[in-house]
């Protein structure tokens, strides 16, 4: 998707250049503004592309985990509620889509020359946290889940 939007031409080791959707520690305005401004215009061009196109991405990784978690929750059995697999997968897809549409509808202000709401960045950058922990608890349960499917695979038969 960085290839696809420019994105992938605005990336560097400076601190400044870290996306803003990848910081688990979050960001105000100012660090907001300071990534916006690193951007120049064409990287301003390529971020609305990238994160435009990132309100889609969610519901594809979301659903593809979901996916993986189910088949393993049925191949061991059904132990718990599904509601368990569906909810951290929920909450990642949501928080990153709402991460998404307010740094769009934020940067498009930065764009115009409007004040960017602080309020707002502050949503996005607790949705951006929101996300990246819930990411990780999801993949830490499907990992999880996947060994606890491969012991018993491997281990004496019932």
């Amino acid at each position: 998707m960085k290839h696809f939007t420019g994105r992938n031409h605005y990336e560097s080791q400076a601190a400044e250049a870290a996306p803003l959707g990848s910081r688990l520690g979050g960001y105000d305005s100012t660090t907001a503004c300071a990534y916006w401004n690193w951007l120049g215009p064409e990287g301003r061009q390529a971020e609305r592309r990238f994160l435009k196109a990132d309100l889609a991405f969610p519901f594809v990784y979301g659903g593809t985990l979901l996916t993986s978690l189910l088949l393993v929750w049925g191949w061991l059995g059904r132990p718990f509620i599904r509601g368990w697999l569906a909810l951290p997968v929920a909450i990642t897809v949501l928080a990153d889509w709402l991460e998404n549409l307010v740094q769009c509808e934020q940067l498009n202000a930065f764009v115009h020359f409007e004040p960017v709401q602080s309020d707002w960045i502050q949503v996005a950058s607790v949705a951006t946290t929101t996300k990246l922990v819930f990411l990780g608890i999801s993949s830490l349960l499907l990992i999880g889940l996947t060994a606890w499917w491969v012991v018993r695979a491997l281990g004496p038969g019932e």
